[in-house]
């Protein structure tokens, strides 16, 4: 459908809404549409054709005085659109006015979640838009324009830096002001005004309305009535203070708040545990089978069951020396979690756990608990999960497959350990463990070391070898005892003899 000014757009809209409605449906392509939205359908279908004779009048002005115009606009949003309009207001010397839609223009609203308020500010933005290019196009001397919105939260915004606002609104804000501002440079004399909702003609453009009300007299084609009337007259924010009585609310709210709770609380316990209630009503003792056994059950005097501990001669408040029962997985335990994970500050589980048993004995708490907080976005966020840290490539020694054991060793020692001399005095004297591990198998084997000398550990080794065989590598830290070993050893390499026995025995 053509409609470049947008006179229709308010009976477009509703089709353009339907066409969503098919979509979210998720039809086939061939698949027929249900019949709800089919009776929509033929009902917006038999509406088209009666606009054919819908009479749009153009002319601003009834007669040939030359009056001054004028640009108002209007804006409102919805679950559904945002619709802003503009009209001319044409004011003549003996005080009559002319009124006549210029341009309107609507869009459908996002179908993510987007607050009303946020809906409202686009509108607004909207009709700041469609005023700068109105003026742009018109060939009419305009000096005076003013934009009217019926949200309260929107005329506060306007006047508010940016900064102070998060990225959504504080861009809009920017915006906003930014066009305000290039109309006033331009010679405009710009006022945003408050319009009462009944009384905003951009509101139909939000639902939609039918052809019916399309007239050359409709509030959609004249604007309000109010445009009638001198400026004075003009609806304006109402600055009257209310009078508040000086009643204490906090302790009403306590005590409204305290009843509510004690009533929610009957009420889930008489649902889940109304075979207990009713045996501790008529002095029976709770059968042997019920989930309460253990906590020794009782009704208190507000008919609330709790639970029997051993804290009776504890100073501390009735309320935690005789918790009330709450059954695991059920709504009035989230919203207690809930409140004692605020109370403590999105503490750990245990910290909630503990707040909770202040005043409630609750079954399977600790489920609850883990399950409310591994849903919390902010403790998610302080608390990410670690990452394991990436570790070293095993050495070329511990990875050769089919090598005898104790071919690559690595060393080291421990103690001291005090052990019993052989000679006669059997004093107790200090020594040192040295043990020698194999890479391939992970075998151990152990000697005993007099002292951390260099001697002590090459007999140590001498020892070792003469059981287990010769090695052709061993790994040990930078203990003076094993660099000593390391140089002693190096000191004989270049001897024939050595050499020629290492190279049978394949030693490196």
């Amino acid at each position: 459908m053509w409609d470049p000014l947008g006179h229709l757009s308010l009976f477009i809209i509703r089709g353009c809404n339907l066409q969503r409605e098919t979509f979210t449906e998720k039809l086939h392509w061939d698949s027929l549409v249900t019949d709800p939205l089919l009776t929509k359908w033929r009902s917006w279908e038999e509406e088209l054709l009666q606009i054919q004779g819908t009479e749009i009048p153009r002319p601003f002005r009834s007669r040939q005085d030359n009056g001054e115009p004028s640009l108002v606009s209007f804006s409102d949003a919805s679950k559904q659109a945002k619709c802003a309009v503009n009209s001319i207001i044409t004011k003549y010397e003996d005080n009559k006015v002319d009124t006549r839609i210029n341009v309107a223009s609507t869009k459908l609203s996002l179908q993510k979640t987007i607050s009303i308020p946020r809906l409202e500010l686009d509108a607004f933005l909207m009709s700041i838009r469609l005023v700068k290019s109105t003026l742009k196009e018109q060939n009419l001397t305009i000096k005076n324009v003013t934009i009217f919105t019926d949200s309260m939260i929107v005329l506060y915004w306007e006047k508010q830096p940016s900064s102070c606002y998060r990225d959504y609104i504080a861009h809009r804000i920017a915006d906003v002001q930014s066009e305000l501002k290039c109309l006033e440079n331009k010679g405009y004399e710009v006022e945003v005004r408050y319009c009462p909702t009944a009384e905003n003609p951009a509101d139909d453009g939000t639902r939609g309305l039918t052809s019916e009300k399309l007239g050359s007299k409709s509030r959609w084609q004249l604007g309000p009535k109010f445009l009638q009337e001198p400026e004075s007259k003009w609806p304006t924010v109402s600055h009257e203070e209310e009078k508040i009585p000086d009643v204490n609310l906090e302790v009403r709210k306590k005590c409204f708040t305290w009843r509510q709770k004690v009533q929610l609380i009957k009420i889930h316990q008489k649902q889940v545990f109304t075979q207990e209630i009713n045996d501790l009503k008529e002095r029976r003792e709770v059968s042997t089978k019920s989930r309460l056994k253990r906590l020794v059950p009782f009704l208190d005097e507000n008919g609330s069951l709790r639970a029997r501990g051993r804290l009776r001669h504890a100073p501390i408040q009735y309320s935690a020396k005789y918790q009330i029962v709450i059954n695991g997985n059920s709504h009035i335990l989230q919203l207690i979690i809930a409140k004692a994970h605020e109370e403590t500050k999105h503490g750990s589980v245990q910290h909630i756990m503990n707040e909770t048993r202040q005043e409630y004995s609750i079954i399977k708490l600790k489920q609850g608990v883990k399950k409310h907080t591994q849903n919390c976005w902010f403790c998610k966020r302080e608390t990410p999960k670690s990452t394991p840290p990436i570790m070293a490539d095993l050495r070329r020694a511990r990875v050769i497959p089919n090598i005898s054991p104790f071919t690559q060793v690595m060393c080291d020692y421990f103690g001291p350990i005090t052990v019993k001399d052989r000679s006669i005095t059997r004093r107790s004297i200090p020594q040192w463990g040295c043990i020698f591990t194999c890479l391939e198998t992970r075998a151990v084997h152990l000697e005993l070391a007099n002292d951390l000398s260099t001697d002590a550990f090459i007999n140590c080794l001498i020892r070792f070898t003469s059981r287990r065989g010769t090695c052709t590598d061993i790994y040990s830290d930078r203990g003076t005892n094993f660099i000593g070993a390391a140089k002693e050893l190096q000191k004989n390499l270049h001897k024939e003899k050595v050499i020629n026995t290492m190279y049978k025995n394949g030693i490196n």
